[in-house]
């Protein structure tokens, strides 16, 4: 969820970081990146939280931009 995306390095980037983060989030936001993550790098998330218990401490912002990012 940044303004790096249009770089498919730093894509990958974020996708990774994201992954780590918050699992749940870019699967509901990029589900073929996490697809990609997850059955081709063969990547298990750390945890199995909603993306919106990852942020239940976060600014209403943050849910606001999820939100939109997710679509």
């Amino acid at each position: 969820m940044s303004s790096y995306e249009p770089n498919p390095s730093e894509a990958f980037a974020e996708a990774m970081k994201l992954f780590i983060l918050n699992p749940d989030l870019l699967r509901a936001g990029r589900p073929l990146r996490y697809r990609f993550v997850t059955e081709v790098l063969s990547f298990r998330p750390v945890h199995d939280l909603s993306w919106r218990e990852v942020l239940r401490h976060a600014h209403p912002k943050f849910f606001t931009a999820a939100d939109q990012w997710i679509g």
